[in-house]
């Protein structure tokens, strides 16, 4: 097929995936859609003897752009190198993996050095702030934690400025790709399938945020896997037709009512009919021309994608409509008209701090420590911290 259709494909399901919406809370969390990708370019050069360049700067500028999300970085680059050793094992012996092993280890602590140089400073002084110190009991498997992500998955779904949702026609290609018995197909259907199936467990979500609390922030690499994914069963789309059709159309079906019966918010519905109007276009482009007129299934392809694209749009713009349409005053009314005084009491009572408190439809904890005429128990919590709200 046409390589480039492919390309262009996968990255439409990157560039307008639910996750991007991360640009209107936490614009310096932008930065890393593109220098993801980058680091990524350069592991597959390290893996392959290409050159070890693009990968020490990638991972010290990840690094220079936030320490935080490098750490993220480098724990599912980890896991990516560990399934491509387990699928690639016959191919690589075990003097060759050593050689590997220590290729990253190398390139790692320099890039790492590079990067932490100018951030030392500032490390420790954020180890040393409260919320290092906040507890809570994370749970191992977590059915609730897990299926309103695959319930909304299509359109977007937000935990803790954590950001889900990519294009339904990625999962049209991931079903088709797992016929596929190359390499490559193989080590993006075991990932997606990893990816997936860690939203289930808190557990992985609190060791991706250094042990505090579960949070998705680390699903920013799930939509560049989607495209990658789009991109590699591009050309497997024709396949889809007659009983396949049939079969897809049915769990998008089930897929609807698995949604209306377990989910309550318009996001699940807007994901079901992306994913229904997906296999939809695509079975009966195929139907309709197959091989006849490729350049018609092309275009129809892209119309797909398009149209998946607009419904996660769609669902953001109302995400975000919703958040600028609650006054502000609204939310604050207990500590404004009270002067914080139940919050004080609970406080004298109970010995907890409630500085922090869920103020806005997304459950984002703000500070309230202006309203309490009391600092909060750390920097980022409290009055010394103009960017908090």
């Amino acid at each position: 097929g046409n390589r480039m259709t492919a390309i262009l494909a996968g990255a439409l399901v990157y560039t307008f995936s639910g996750s991007m919406y991360v640009m209107f809370m936490e614009m310096n969390f932008l930065n890393f859609f593109y220098l993801f990708p980058l680091l990524m370019i350069g592991v597959e050069y390290l893996w392959t003897g290409k050159g070890h360049k693009l990968f020490v700067i990638s991972f010290a500028l990840c690094l220079i752009n936030s320490y935080y999300y490098a750490y993220m970085m480098a724990l599912q680059v980890v896991v990516y190198c560990v399934v491509r050793y387990i699928i690639e094992r016959k191919i690589i012996p075990f003097k060759e993996l050593m050689k590997l092993v220590g290729r990253f280890f190398i390139c790692a602590v320099i890039g790492g050095v590079i990067g932490l140089a100018s951030q030392l400073p500032a490390i420790v002084n954020v180890l040393s702030l409260g919320r290092f110190k906040y507890e809570e009991d994370i749970k191992i498997f977590s059915l609730e934690a897990g299926l309103p992500v695959i319930l909304q998955m299509f359109s977007i779904y937000i935990v803790i400025a954590g950001f889900v949702g990519f294009s339904s026609m990625a999962i049209v290609a991931f079903a088709l790709i797992l016929r596929k018995k190359s390499s490559s197909h193989k080590l993006a259907a075991v990932l997606f399938v990893i990816y997936s199936l860690s939203f289930f467990f808190p557990i992985i979500a609190s060791a991706f945020n250094a042990g505090n609390y579960a949070t998705l922030r680390y699903a920013f690499a799930y939509p560049m896997l989607a495209g990658y994914i789009l991109t590699l069963g591009f050309d497997e789309l024709p396949s889809l037709k007659k009983k396949s059709w049939m079969i897809a159309l049915i769990a998008a079906f089930v897929y609807l009512v698995a949604i209306v019966y377990f989910s309550s918010g318009k996001d699940g519905f807007y994901s079901a009919l992306s994913l229904l109007m997906s296999v939809l276009l695509v079975g009966a482009a195929n139907s309709i021309w197959g091989e006849r007129n490729r350049k018609a299934v092309t275009i129809t392809y892209f119309a797909a994608i398009l149209f998946s694209c607009f419904m996660i749009g769609f669902a953001c713009i109302r995400v975000y409509v919703v958040s600028v349409s609650v006054p502000f005053g609204k939310v604050n009314d207990i500590f404004l008209y009270s002067e914080g005084k139940p919050l004080l009491d609970e406080e004298r009572l109970t010995q907890v701090r409630y500085d922090r408190v869920g103020a806005d439809y997304y459950g984002v904890r703000v500070n309230s420590s202006m309203a309490l005429a009391i600092n909060g128990c750390d920097f980022y919590n409290s009055n010394y911290n103009e960017y908090v709200d």
